[in-house]
């Protein structure tokens, strides 16, 4: 029984053995002059250098071990430069429909006015903590005491300031 597990493991180990004998390896040089090599890819403003390299089976053991490289030497950074103008794929959402801009935003915080779009979070950076909380359905109501009445500003169930859309 050990003996068929062990001659069933060594020819696995042989069928594996032809399929290591050829790898990539790719060399990648900083600016400054620091050399990495990796199977993974270079990082911005790095020299690529491919290399594949054939080593010679077992049986040439009394000559030396030679490593060819074909190489081909390009900047990775042409890969990231496009010809074309640049393209946006994402865009940073807010939560609330990104209805107001970044400045917009801060104006209204700026000025304590509370505007469709913002968050909980601005409401309370431009009014403070409410003086009373509601909450019905899921939406809250935050309600500021002043002088000159009370300011009743309404959240939906994201937590975004109701108005129209």
């Amino acid at each position: 029984m050990q003996a068929a597990f062990h001659s069933i493991l060594g020819l696995a180990l042989c069928c594996l053995g032809e399929i290591a004998l050829a790898m990539n390896i790719q060399r990648c040089e900083s600016p400054s002059g620091h050399t990495t090599f990796t199977s993974q890819g270079c990082p911005l403003g790095h020299t690529l250098v491919s290399e594949h390299h054939v080593m010679r089976e077992p049986s040439y053991a009394n000559e030396p071990l030679a490593l060819l490289p074909l190489a081909e030497h390009f900047t990775a950074r042409a890969f990231y430069e496009a010809d074309g103008p640049l393209v946006v794929i994402g865009e940073q959402d807010d939560g609330c429909g990104n209805r107001l801009n970044r400045s917009e935003r801060r104006q209204a915080i700026i000025q304590k006015q509370a505007r469709p779009g913002m968050t909980l979070a601005d409401i309370e950076s431009a009014l403070g903590r409410p003086d009373t909380i509601t909450e019905r359905n899921g939406e809250k109501q935050y309600a500021y005491k002043k002088r000159n009445g009370t300011t009743r500003v309404n959240f939906d169930i994201a937590e975004c300031v109701k108005g129209r859309r």
